[in-house]
C-alpha cells in the first residue's frame, strides 16, 4: 500500500546501490513517508558513520537533503523528485521539514545541515585515511575551502578540487580528474537541482564510492557566503539571516517559497490527509509506537 501525504507516491529508500547490492551499513532509522518522498530522520553520528562505512568498504552511495525549497521544487518536477527518491540516503536539512515530520506525528532528532559538522565528517575521514574531493562555488572557492579544512584537520586527504560552474566539456574533464584521484568521497557543493543532476549524469563515471550533494557548503568554508550567528542558528533562524544578507537574490525561495510550504502544510494537516496509526495527537511528538500513517491525498 502507497503511503501519500498531499499527492505523489511514496518511493521508499530501500539502501540498496544502483548495481542492486546491499550496502553492508550500520543500521539506520527506517525511512519516513513524506509526500511522494522518504527521508531517514537520522542524527550526525548516524549520518556520518553511514558514509564512512560506505567509502571504506567503496560501496556506492548517494547522499541528498530535504529542506523546503528542495522540497518545493520535487513537488514542481517530477524528474527532481525521482532524483531525491532514489537517492541512497535522504535527509532532513531544513527546521520546516523537521517540524513538519513532527506535526505528523514522527520523532526526527532535528535538522543536519552539513556546515554544521562537515569539519567533524572531514576529521572521521582523516582517521580512516579516506580522501576528498570538492567541487563547487565559483572559481578559486573550492581551493580556499580545502586549504581551511586541511588547516582545521591534520591528516585529511583532498584529492582534488573544481569549481561548480562546468560545462558539458568542463564537467568531462573534470571527471576523469576525479576519476585518476582515486578519491573516496566526492562532494558537490552547487545549487538545487543542479547538484543532484550533476551527481546524476556524471557520478558514475567517477568511480567515487560516496557522493554527497551539499548547496552552499564551499562558500562557507571559504568565507564568501557568511552563515548565521550560532544563537539565530539554534533559534532555526538561519534562513532569516541569509534572507536579510541577500534580500533581493534570496526573497523568492524564503519569502515566496516558505509560504509555499506553509500553506501545502497546512493543507495537509486541514484535509485530513492522515490517519492516526497509535495514539498520537497531530501536534504531538511521534515516537517509534506513535507515528501516523499518512493517507491518500485528496
Amino acid at each position: 500500500m502507497s503511503l501519500l501525504v498531499g499527492s505523489g507516491p511514496v518511493e521508499r529508500v530501500s539502501n540498496r546501490s544502483s548495481a542492486g547490492a546491499l550496502l553492508e551499513l550500520p543500521e539506520l532509522p527506517p525511512a519516513i513517508p513524506f509526500a511522494g518522498l522518504s527521508f531517514r530522520p537520522v542524527t550526525r553520528a548516524e549520518l556520518i558513520g553511514a558514509m564512512i562505512a560506505a567509502a571504506k568498504r567503496r560501496l556506492p552511495m548517494t547522499v541528498h537533503y530535504l529542506n523546503a525549497h528542495t522540497f518545493n521544487l520535487a513537488r514542481q518536477d517530477a524528474e527532481y523528485r525521482s532524483l531525491l527518491a532514489q537517492c541512497d540516503l535522504l535527509y532532513a536539512d531544513g527546521i520546516s521539514i523537521v517540524w513538519a515530520a513532527r506535526l505528523f506525528g514522527y520523532a526526527v532528532p532535528g535538522r543536519l545541515t552539513s556546515a554544521d559538522y562537515f569539519e567533524e565528517f572531514c576529521r572521521a575521514c582523516a582517521a580512516e585515511s579516506l580522501s576528498v574531493f570538492l567541487v563547487g562555488g565559483a572559481a578559486g572557492v573550492a581551493e580556499v575551502a580545502a586549504e581551511r579544512l586541511r588547516r582545521a584537520v591534520p591528516g585529511l586527504r583532498i584529492a582534488g578540487t573544481s569549481h561548480g560552474y562546468l560545462s558539458d566539456a568542463e564537467s568531462a574533464r573534470v571527471v576523469e580528474r576525479i576519476h585518476d584521484s582515486g578519491a573516496d568521497v566526492l562532494i558537490v557543493g552547487m545549487s538545487s537541482p543542479g547538484q543532484e543532476r550533476w551527481i546524476r549524469d556524471y557520478g558514475s563515471r567517477t568511480a567515487v564510492p560516496v557522493q554527497w550533494s551539499v548547496g552552499a557548503l564551499l562558500d562557507y568554508f571559504a568565507g564568501v557566503e557568511p552563515r548565521a550567528p550560532e544563537w539565530l542558528r539554534r533559534c532555526a533562524g538561519e534562513w532569516l539571516y541569509r534572507f536579510l544578507v541577500d534580500p533581493s537574490r534570496r526573497w523568492r525561495r524564503y519569502v515566496v517559497g516558505n509560504a509555499r510550504f506553509a500553506w501545502w502544510l497546512a493543507a495537509a494537516l486541514l484535509s485530513g490527509d492522515y490517519q492516526r496509526a497509535a495514539g498520537c495527537g497531530p501536534c504531538g511528538v511521534g515516537s517509534a509506537k506513535h507515528m501516523y500513517v499518512i493517507g491518500p491525498g485528496r
